[in-house]
């Protein structure tokens, strides 16, 4: 009868061990299910800031390189002046 005791007692050990690895899986799993959340949610962001920059950036480009601009520097900064006329040298194109 003691043999059998001793038995069923190792069997709800053993259960009670399987139970509480189960448990503790279950509980890792979650933790890292929401650690990954958070690590998407800030690449997300990241991204977002980076599209913004992008953009901005490009609008940056857009206007530094205009024209209009080299041409306002150009006469305003280094005093430079349209040619005369007669100093202008037009060439043929060739393909």
């Amino acid at each position: 009868m003691a043999v059998r005791n001793n038995r069923g007692a190792l069997h709800r050990f053993l259960f009670l061990v399987l139970l509480f690895c189960t448990a503790l899986i279950y509980v890792w799993q979650q933790i890292q299910v929401v650690r990954v959340g958070y690590s998407i949610n800030q690449l997300k962001l990241q991204i977002e800031e980076r599209e913004n920059e992008n953009r901005s950036l490009r609008i940056k480009l857009n206007n530094l390189g205009s024209l209009e601009r080299v041409e306002k520097i150009a006469k305003e900064r280094l005093k430079m002046i349209n040619p005369p006329s007669e100093n202008i040298i037009y060439l043929e194109q060739t393909q």
